[in-house]
């Protein structure tokens, strides 16, 4: 069901997967990366001032959806402490929706539970 539907949820056009894909590599990937490496960098050598300043900038933030996503587990019913694997689920979900794109636009036709059907057909 995630490849026959995943590109049409996300806005069914190109540009609107890759609005999603970047936005998740930015927001999901990026900001973590970035205060890793910034309090890496200040652990490494504290004179750098700079790398300080980023990771403080970016903790209050990404902390903020950390507890979001936290929440919106929670509310799923699902235990709090599977929010640690952000990460690895906005992956996950990148390789999700790029499949999904490329078996609706590329290859035309999508398989869901053992059949096939024309993506121009699901619009």
């Amino acid at each position: 069901g995630w490849v026959k539907n995943f590109y049409l949820l996300f806005g069914g056009t190109g540009g609107a997967t890759l609005r999603t894909v970047v936005s998740t590599l930015a927001l999901d990937l990026g900001l973590p990366a970035g205060l890793f490496i910034g309090w890496v960098l200040f652990l490494w050598d504290p004179t750098r001032s700079p790398a300080l300043g980023v990771a403080l900038v970016l903790l209050p933030i990404v902390t903020f959806r950390q507890c979001r996503y936290e929440a919106g587990l929670k509310r799923l019913g699902f235990p709090g402490r599977l929010a640690f694997y952000r990460p690895v689920s906005a992956v996950v979900f990148i390789l999700l929706l790029l499949n999904s794109a490329w078996a609706h636009r590329a290859g035309g036709r999508v398989r869901w539970k053992g059949r096939s059907y024309p993506a121009k057909n699901l619009r």
